[in-house]
């Protein structure tokens, strides 16, 4: 008889579902209690992404209103020099539209020696006057540039004459009446509307240039070169520069501002002893290769904010003192681009209103390490640095800066670096500038924006040997 093994007639091992966990089990025979750890699970992501809305306001105190008159009058400057930028742009118009045989000099409107009296005798504007000033010179250039770009601007000119002319006629009672009922703008419209009225001006002064240089030329293609250079590339080749004029330097420092290495010293020194004429050469011909020097944390680092000759030797030097002031309101990343009073001037007394209502006034403080960390750090918020730098003597030097997250430095004014916007984690070399620095105290003003988590920054300088 053979034998056989029994027939095995139990469940198939090899298809039986797996059970489930414990959790998963103890969940899915309450159903009501696993939506409700869902739904807490999603309010606890929505208070981490969303922290402003549960942070108290600061009640008001008299100091607050102190607060806002520094505002007013930083936001005031910054509209001044935006019109006095706009009185510069005039004149540049007012010389390219001048021919010898329609006007002399004597009777040029934009003679220097009458525009310096007028300028010295004004009284001071409130920002209302200021926005009409403003309104008043971008009129009149955009009649001047109608003038010399007759051509192309003809349909134009003649719809701005006809605007011109209806904004003379009387208004009617109805109109009057219209225009009563308008809402003040608020300071800080007040302030986007010059900007805006400074930015058509520049504009159309640039279009100018290029289309006299094109005529100069007697090439029309040259027209289109320098549109399309006037769109990207490094800086704005010097048009329309007034080395005087800090939004002037800012507006031609812009394109150089970007980049991970970028070599902006012969511009700052040409800026520094007033040879803008120098800027027409810079970054002409052949690119060439910039070696900037190595930093990391391993190596010997000095902390200070003096050169000089005598002190400690190291590769770089980690500048480690700086006034802090911050945080400033950025809700969502919203306010990335927006101008705050320290960037307009430096006033090392002055007291802001800042996220939540809260007093800031500038904190000096002092590090020893890397990075360094803004004082009352918060998601989303804008901090400014302010620190001075010791030089023994006039010299090129290599600056290593980084961040977390976007990031802006001006050396003496000058804009030399703006970092990407997207949120990034600090590492000490993320840009390489080399600078000029003139004997003396130099000025360093860092902008640190924060999105969320943790906000860092850092500026080193080593020596640039050729």
């Amino acid at each position: 008889m053979p034998n056989t093994k029994p027939t095995h007639t139990g469940p198939d091992k090899t298809s039986a579902k797996p059970k489930p966990s414990g959790l998963e089990a103890f969940l899915g025979s309450n159903p009501f209690l696993g939506l409700s750890v869902w739904a807490h699970i999603a309010i606890i992501l929505f208070l981490l992404q969303s922290p402003d809305l549960f942070t108290p306001e600061i009640p008001e105190t008299p100091a607050h209103d102190i607060a806002r008159e520094y505002t007013r009058e930083s936001r005031q400057h910054a509209m001044r020099e935006r019109v006095d930028d706009m009185e510069a742009v005039k004149k540049m118009v007012d010389a390219l539209s001048r021919t010898e045989e329609s006007r002399t000099p004597e009777q040029s409107p934009s003679d220097s020696n009458s525009t310096t009296e007028s300028d010295s005798e004004r009284p001071p504007e409130s920002m209302q006057e200021l926005l009409a000033r403003s309104e008043q010179l971008l009129q009149e250039i955009r009649a001047a540039s109608d003038e010399v770009l007759e051509e192309k601007l003809s349909a134009l000119a003649e719809k701005a004459e006809t605007e011109r002319e209806t904004e003379t006629e009387t208004d009617t009672p109805e109109q009057a009446s219209a225009e009563d009922s308008v809402e003040p703008l608020s300071d800080e419209e007040l302030v986007q509307a010059v900007s805006k009225n400074q930015r058509e001006a520049r504009e159309l002064l640039s279009k100018m240039m290029r289309s006299e240089a094109a005529k100069q030329q007697g090439n029309s293609a040259e027209l289109q070169q320098g549109e399309s250079e006037s769109n990207g590339g490094n800086g704005n080749g010097g048009q329309g520069l007034d080395p005087n004029n800090p939004l002037s330097v800012e507006h031609y420092f812009s394109g150089m501002a970007r980049g991970s290495v970028q070599d902006v010293s012969q511009a700052m020194r040409s800026l520094a002893s007033g040879q803008a004429s120098e800027l027409y050469a810079i970054d002409d011909g052949e690119k060439k290769r910039l070696n900037a020097p190595h930093i990391n944390q391993r190596q010997k680092l000095v902390y200070s904010r003096k050169l000089a000759a005598s002190g400690e030797k190291a590769e770089w030097v980690v500048l480690n003192a700086w006034y802090f002031i911050g945080p400033f309101p950025n809700p969502g990343r919203a306010n990335i681009h927006t101008r705050f009073p320290p960037e307009i001037s430096i006033d090392l007394d002055a007291l802001y209103i800042g996220d939540s209502n809260r007093l800031l006034q500038w904190q000096h403080i002092q590090f020893d390490h890397l990075p360094i960390i803004p004082p009352d750090f918060t998601d989303y918020a804008i901090y400014y640095a302010y620190t001075e730098v010791f030089s023994e003597h006039a010299q090129d030097l290599w600056l290593a800066i980084g961040s977390d997250d976007q990031s802006k430095l001006w050396v003496n004014d000058m804009l030399v670096w703006q970092s990407t916007d997207h949120e990034r984690v600090w590492s000490p070399a993320q840009g390489h500038r080399k600078v000029h620095l003139q004997q003396g105290r130099n000025k360093f003003l860092f902008r640190l924006e924060n999105g969320i988590e943790r906000a860092a920054f850092s500026v080193a300088l080593a020596p640039a040997i050729e």
